[in-house]
């Protein structure tokens, strides 16, 4: 099955512009949750990845198109049941193919194999937007030396925020989050 959308913004006048826009999907198996060798699921929630990834990207980069008038970033979080795989956001923003629809690395424990994230890094890398999310920086099991070294290696030149939980004295857990921090960035001995 094959989708198609035409559309046509015309506005008459002074200041106005003419926008026009076509779009194209191809439908193909539907992936159906809960299904396997091992499992049957009688849900009724089934969804096509090809599709969703395409609508994905493409409604994607219309707001990146729009967002370029305000130099704003369109950031793409890695989360979600299908959407938290790394190779699921390379292919979205393969679509958006916008310079300003980038990606949020959001520090999931899902982004390691094998214990690195270098496989997974290497897919976005060159989509990584002005934001990493940081969360339980003091986690033995997330390589957060090795995201830092590969942050540094490619220059990055963004923020790192922190997701920390509320907390009644938020000095104090920012000194030691600090400390943390730049004991990680430090190349490992």
């Amino acid at each position: 099955m094959k989708d198609s959308l035409i559309k046509l913004d015309a506005n008459l006048g002074e200041n106005h512009r003419v926008n026009l826009r076509w779009s194209k999907t191809e439908q193909t198996e539907p992936n159906y949750v809960g299904f396997g060798s091992r499992s049957l699921s009688l849900s009724s929630y089934w969804y096509d990845q090809d599709k969703t990834i395409e609508q994905i990207g493409l409604a994607i980069r219309e707001c990146a198109v729009f967002a370029e008038q305000f130099n704003q970033e369109i950031r793409l979080e890695v989360h979600g049941k299908a959407t938290s795989s790394l190779d699921v956001i390379r292919k979205i923003m393969d679509v958006a193919d916008h310079k300003l629809a980038v990606v949020c690395w959001n520090s999931n424990p899902g982004e390691t194999v094998g214990g690195s994230i270098a496989r997974n890094f290497d897919l976005v890398k060159h989509k990584l937007g002005a934001t990493v999310h940081i969360n339980r920086i003091w986690n033995p099991d997330y390589p957060y030396r090795e995201l830092f070294a590969l942050l540094q290696k490619q220059d990055y030149q963004g923020y790192c925020l922190s997701e920390s939980p509320a907390t009644s004295d938020p000095i104090q857990v920012m000194q030691y989050f600090k400390a943390l921090f730049t004991e990680l960035c430090r190349p490992a001995a």
